[in-house]
Parts: structure tokens; sequence; C-alpha cells
């Protein structure tokens, strides 16, 4: 089933995105592979590939609509949704990603290694009307599949989300960050820790300048850019 998804993806020349893409092993951009450096991956302990198995196929992302599977004929009625959306926006109000002052890296359990960050305002009212007006484009998506199968340990208002708009992070519960380790199968959790908040900590504020919608046509394919629009 294909998918397709909202997300912002760094300027290909910025030294953030190519940290970032570094690590994961694809440049979503360019389609093709790419290399930590040498000095980088010795900080990591003994760093293996299988660390971003699966955040790998999306390259280096942050979330702003999750992935959904699609209808391949709804595509052209995304891209016109999100063109009226950002046209919806005051181009004098921009949208701004500010690292977490607290904890700039973090991990989701014990597997999932984010680069945390604050959206503005304006971002989050952005990721507010793609949830409400795009995802619902969508046919369903992974975490409703999961809780079709168990349902067990949902909140309800997780559950309602995932039901109307196909994921339970969404709105209130949106925590906007950049994953580079999934799954990270180690112990050292305070030290990986204190490399990436070195690595990443010159870059505390970004702008957002445009926003992705990204397609996934099989099931372990790699995410590719459908259509790039301007944020500004």
């Amino acid at each position: 089933m294909p998918k397709f998804a909202v997300y912002f993806v760094p300027e290909a020349e910025s030294d953030f995105y190519r940290l970032g893409s570094s690590i994961l092993g694809y440049d979503v951009r360019a389609c093709r592979a790419a290399r930590m450096s040498p000095r980088l991956k010795a900080q990591l302990p003994d760093f293996e590939e299988g660390w971003v198995e699966y955040a790998r196929p999306y390259g280096f992302h942050l979330t702003i609509g999750d992935a959904i599977d699609v209808d391949l004929d709804t595509l052209p009625q995304i891209e016109l949704e999100l063109e009226r959306i950002l046209d919806c926006f005051n181009p004098g109000h921009p949208f701004i990603l500010s690292q977490r002052k607290s904890q700039p890296v973090g991990f989701f359990g014990q597997r999932v290694a984010v680069l945390r960050y604050d959206a503005n305002d304006h971002l989050r009212m952005f990721h507010a009307l793609v949830t409400a007006r795009i995802n619902v484009l969508g046919t369903g998506s992974g975490y409703l599949d999961r809780y079709i199968s168990n349902p067990e340990g949902w909140k309800p208002h997780q559950v309602l989300k995932m039901q109307r708009f196909f994921s339970p992070y969404v709105l209130d519960d949106y925590t906007p960050h950049f994953t580079v380790l999934n799954p990270y199968p180690g112990a050292e959790h305070e030290r990986i820790k204190h490399v990436l908040s070195e690595e990443f900590a010159q870059f505390s504020e970004i702008p957002v300048t445009s926003i992705c919608l990204l397609v996934q046509m099989h099931k372990a394919e790699n995410w590719i850019i459908h259509r790039e629009v301007s944020s500004q």
C-alpha cells in the first residue's frame, strides 16, 4: 500500500541536513546513500548500520503529518490542499524550530534517539491544519493497523485520534523531533545523548523554509520527495 507524509526536510546544502543524513545513511533529497564521517563514527560506541534500520528509509526530516496509507489517485488533491493551507499563512509569520534548551537529545523508549525541537505557534497551527485537512485524505496507517491488531494499552483520546486522523501523536500530543537512531540496541544512552548534543549544538534555531510531500510506493522502500512547496 502506498503511503504519503508531510515533512520538513532541511535544505540540501545545510550542514544540519548533511550531518543528520550522514548518520541515517540516506540522503532523501538526492535519493542516494550518505556516509558518516570516521570522526563521528568513532565517537558513537560500537555503531552499526542496524542502529538506523528503521529510520533510514525516511531520510532526515521532521514530521508535520504522519506516514499514512493513500490511494495514489488522491495525491493531486493532497498537493492542492497543502498549497491552499500554506497560502493561508502570512508570509511575515515564519515557521521556526528552536532547539530544546533542556535535553536537546532524548529517547522515545529505549531505542529511538531524537533531536528535540519546539515549534513556534505558526508552525503548530500549520501542523493542526495538516492533521485536520490532509491526514483525513488517507485511508489508514501503521498506527491504526497496530491498534486494530492489539487495542490494549491505548488511551481513549489516542484511539479517537487514530480513528479520525490516523495518528495518536497529533494536535496537543505533537512533539517535533528529528529521528537519528532507530533502533538503538545498546545501553549507553547517556553517552549517545552527549555525543549527539555536542554534534548538533550549533543548530539552535532552524527556519522551516519549505514543506515536502513525500511518498513511499512499497513497504520497505526508501521514501522520496514527491513535491516541495515554499513556506515563505
